[in-house]
């Protein structure tokens, strides 16, 4: 299994230096995973909110997930629809984070067509 690292854009503090320059609230166009990479991966510190876009088909996605402090463990299975928007926050990261602080989120075959976007809350 291959996977893809999620570029991580920090969002603008409630009171942003002004004025702003050219691009700063730009995120592009999103990371989809390739041909060879099942999946996406992000540094997770619980200020993070995934934002997802469905692509031409629908596909399952799975947060992998670890051994939280209250022992509880079970994967996120969620359906993305067709051309649909998906939000996740991120904000207990005790039972999404590996040991290495690192987040995943695999995708069924086929989900090169899904968008994904990382944003971090500052502060």
């Amino acid at each position: 299994m291959a996977i893809v690292p999620l570029t991580v854009y920090t969002m603008l503090p409630n009171w942003p230096v002004l004025p702003l320059v050219a691009s700063s609230l730009s995120v592009g166009a999103g990371q989809s995973m390739t041909a060879v990479a099942d999946g996406v991966t992000f540094p997770l510190t619980g200020k993070e909110v995934i934002f997802i876009l469905g692509g031409a088909a629908a596909h399952v996605l799975t947060i992998a997930s670890r051994l939280d402090p209250f022992n509880r463990l079970g994967d996120i299975t969620y359906n993305v629809a067709i051309t649909t928007y998906c939000v996740l926050p991120m904000i207990q990261p005790g039972g999404y984070a590996a040991a290495t602080g690192l987040c995943t989120i695999i995708s069924d075959a086929g989900g090169t067509d899904v968008k994904f976007w990382c944003m971090r809350i500052p502060g």
